[in-house]
């Protein structure tokens, strides 16, 4: 199994966190495909795509942000999985359950769609 990580991100200060965890991302994936919106500074995807196996690019619109997304991904790697989560949430899994991460990462391969969704508790460690 291959997986590559799909992701929209609308910055909000999240760089360092993401280049930090970019390695373990990476170990996971064959590559991290990620959408920005059309105001995003151009200098923040140059940055993204400077790093190996992350392609990052801007979208004409902001409603095609998870379209564009998932599409990067599918063309940019010959990943058998694709997995889509928005950056922030992506970002504070990793950081709060990393276990819960790898874990799901590993399961894809079992199922033909997988959706996680949010409890209660998972949707307040977001918050925080």
């Amino acid at each position: 199994m291959s997986v590559a990580l799909a992701t929209a991100w609308r910055p909000r200060g999240e760089l360092e966190r993401f280049q930090a965890m970019a390695p373990e991302l990476l170990e996971s994936s064959l590559g991290i495909a990620i959408s920005l919106p059309p105001e995003a500074d151009s200098g923040l995807a140059s940055t993204l795509n400077a790093i190996s196996a992350v392609q990052a690019v801007a979208t004409p619109e902001w409603s095609w942000g998870r379209y564009l997304a998932l599409k990067t991904a599918f063309e940019s790697t010959s990943a058998s999985h694709i997995l889509y989560a928005d950056f922030d949430r992506l970002l504070r899994w990793i950081e709060t359950q990393p276990e819960e991460w790898r874990s799901t990462v590993l399961a894809l391969d079992q199922y033909e769609c997988l959706i996680v969704g949010r409890t209660e508790e998972k949707f307040g460690q977001h918050l925080a």
